[in-house]
């Protein structure tokens, strides 16, 4: 029942709550609030790689989602946005869907068949390790708290059936790897409310965040910088594969990384960390404009968080060659090589403007990310 006081959902008979409200209220007025799940999937090779998202608004009263892939060349997309009750329970947006089928180690991600649609899956995912939790993001702009978030990531395995154009695909948890990230809190989204113009504390010119997935352990790399290199934070660790939760610090680390001539995407490189550990060389496969198709970055008209309309479903089919040069948001899905052990996983490559170590004299003028 709702009136003016809130919506009582289902949520609300279990003994979770941390304030005097109902569960559909969060305990910030923020419209910027969000609740987010991460998904990548990918072959231990170069003929499919995909991305899935879904976002809760609750301070927007919205939901979205997507799903990206690649194939040949093509990126194909799936995106939808709906009208949001209120019921954080809920996580179904038109045609795409994410179940907690048990928290932290199981996860079905569903995208059922829409008209026009070039994606339709059935897929549960499965932990390989504990749910590793990555460093709080706070950020500024004057007085305003413009970044305030947690997340956590995990890396796993597929199982269930793919759809992308007119191909089918068997997902088996021996060849179909992935990683996941759940994130809350606060992030800069779609008509964000203009301020006066504050000049921000900190601001993040270079990121780069890749869960390195490897037989038995998982090395979780993510390295944020100011163009001089200064990191905000760096963070190397490695997870070993349950039932082990052990966590090891990898220690200081370093990239050297190499990029497709006159553009900011990755071609490869080598990640190094304090010794004995180690370096991992990269290896790049095939890569995803995440950026385009799934609401991320500045370029799309329909950003995360965006009003575009209730149960409003778009699809769509655009080679790559279309879209590199406007994109400035890299995901890359690499083969690496640690010592002996070889591992995959995506690379996700940031550059905005200059970089003391990548300057933007090495990308031509209109290339992706310059």
């Amino acid at each position: 029942m709702a009136d003016e006081r809130g919506h009582v959902s289902a949520m609300d008979d279990f003994a979770v709550h941390q304030a005097p409200e109902l569960l559909t209220t969060v305990a910030t007025t923020d419209p910027n609030f969000f609740e987010r799940f991460y998904f990548n999937l990918f072959s231990h090779s170069d003929d499919l790689f995909m991305i899935v998202g879904l976002g809760q608004y609750p301070n927007r009263g919205l939901m979205d989602a997507y799903a990206i892939a690649v194939r040949h060349g093509v990126q194909h997309s799936l995106r939808s946005s709906v009208v949001f009750d209120g019921d954080r329970q809920s996580t179904r947006v038109g045609p795409l869907e994410v179940e907690i089928l048990a928290g932290t180690r199981i996860v079905r991600v569903r995208a059922d068949a829409h008209a026009g649609s070039p994606i339709e899956f059935d897929l549960t995912w499965r932990a390989d390790i504990a749910p590793y939790l990555e460093q709080r993001t706070h950020a500024m702009a004057g007085p305003r708290t413009t970044d305030d978030g947690q997340r956590f990531v995990q890396t796993g395995r597929w199982e269930g059936s793919l759809r992308l154009g007119d191909e089918l695909f068997p997902i088996t948890p021996a060849r179909f790897w992935g990683a996941r990230d759940r994130s809350w809190g606060l992030r800069r989204l779609a008509d964000s409310v203009p301020l006066v113009p504050f000049g921000r504390t900190s601001f993040t010119s270079f990121f780069t965040w890749a869960p390195m997935q490897f037989e038995d352990y998982t090395v979780l790399y993510a390295s944020f910088e100011d163009a001089k290199g200064v990191p905000e934070r760096r963070s190397s660790h490695l997870v070993g594969r349950l039932p082990s939760e052990e966590v090891s610090d990898l220690g200081a680390t370093d990239h050297q990384l190499m990029f497709v001539p006159g553009s900011r995407r990755l071609a490869g490189g080598t990640i190094s960390f304090a010794a004995p550990h180690p370096d991992v060389e990269i290896e790049a496969l095939t890569r995803l404009c995440l950026d385009k198709g799934s609401g991320y970055g500045q370029s799309e008209a329909w950003q995360h968080g965006a009003y575009v309309g209730d149960s409003v479903v778009e699809c769509s089919s655009t080679p790559q060659v279309e879209l590199f040069p406007t994109s400035r948001i890299d995901a890359c899905l690499c083969r690496f090589r640690r010592g002996d052990d070889v591992g995959y996983g995506v690379f996700d490559t940031t550059i905005v403007g200059d970089h003391v170590k990548y300057p933007l004299e090495t990308a031509a003028p209109g290339a992706a990310g310059s």
